[in-house]
């Protein structure tokens, strides 16, 4: 088994079997300044504006997606293909939420103006089908941004 079969396998029986405990690490990641910046970094590069309709697919909490729709106006559609994380997402204020599998999005072609995906194609079995997904269901001229750190070559300072 591969390395990423193998890191497939242990994420999505983590979140499956232990779902709360996953919520309390999605959450306490958001604040690390390496993810935030990310974050700020992906949604720079979508340009969201008010009046748009962007989607976060991998979307977890929904943390994200609440930060897109405050920060800029638009309306944010935010998948998870998680029970639990689209509930959070819910209690947090996401009205527009779907529980769904990235591989195949329930949206027709070019219905939003951009679409991300953050830290979700090291999980998913086909990283190509989601980003093909992701290219479909965007507008022509609109922004799909992604962001997949390389865990393997990430290098710590530690004081």
């Amino acid at each position: 088994m591969t390395k990423a079969r193998s890191s497939l396998r242990t994420f999505s029986t983590y979140t499956k079997n232990q779902p709360a405990e996953w919520v309390q690490v999605l959450d306490r990641l958001s604040v690390e300044p390496f993810y935030a910046a990310c974050k700020q970094r992906l949604h720079e590069l979508l340009r969201a504006e008010s009046g748009g309709v962007f989607l976060e697919v991998g979307a977890g909490t929904g943390e994200a997606a609440l930060a897109l729709r405050s920060g800029s106006g638009a309306e944010v559609v935010a998948v998870d293909s998680s029970w639990t994380m689209i509930a959070r997402a819910r209690d947090r204020g996401l009205p527009r939420t779907v529980v769904a599998d990235g591989h195949r999005l329930p949206f027709g072609a070019d219905r939003f103006d951009g679409a991300w995906a953050d830290r979700v194609l090291q999980h998913v079995a086909e990283p190509d089908r989601v980003l093909d997904q992701l290219l479909r269901v965007v507008r022509p001229g609109g922004r799909v941004a992604l962001a997949d750190p390389d865990y393997d070559t990430q290098v710590l300072d530690i004081d």
